[in-house]
């Protein structure tokens, strides 16, 4: 909503892909602007924090850990757990913290939706989605205490456009 008020004449296109995927285009003049889950160190960016996004456990009551006030991703590491495609570095982490686990991937929000409410498998949410999707109805969200479980968004752009998008970069 910012960047359609700000600059009301652009077209807004955006997508999920790799952080070097993100920052090669950035370099070659795909994108103008991307959002890194990290502040990139380099001299030729410009960047600003824009928001933070939380990860929980979504569990049905009946799990045996839904009454718990806070987990660790080692707390459910081998159990199967559903899992949304296309979430970005998300998923990677959570398999990579989760290593002894399987993903059961669904590519369609309505199906996975579908199948979380019922079903007896924990899943995942944030805050963001929930936010924006709804959280799940039924389901008990469990904060995850990992540090990973919680990033910072930085938004991105090259130096050298600083001039165009110095008024965003200002409101943020």
């Amino acid at each position: 909503p910012l960047l359609s008020q700000l600059y009301p004449t652009m077209t807004i296109q955006t997508e999920i892909t790799e952080e070097t995927e993100l920052l090669e285009g950035l370099h070659n003049g795909q994108y103008q602007l991307i959002v890194l889950h990290f502040q990139p160190e380099d001299k030729h960016y410009i960047s600003a924090a824009c928001g933070t996004e939380k990860l929980f456990f979504s569990l049905p009551p009946t799990h045996r850990l839904a009454n718990e006030a806070t987990l660790s991703f080692s707390d459910l590491d081998g159990e199967n757990l559903l899992l949304m495609s296309e979430i970005g570095f998300w998923h990677d982490m959570a398999v990579r913290k989760m290593s002894h686990s399987r993903f059961l991937i669904q590519n369609d929000r309505f199906t996975f939706d579908e199948i979380v409410n019922a079903s007896v498998l924990p899943s995942f949410s944030t805050d963001t989605a929930n936010e924006f999707f709804g959280s799940s109805s039924g389901r008990i969200q469990v904060p995850i205490t990992d540090g990973e479980a919680e990033v910072r968004y930085f938004l991105v752009c090259l130096k050298e456009n600083d001039k165009q998008f110095g008024q965003l970069f200002e409101a943020l």
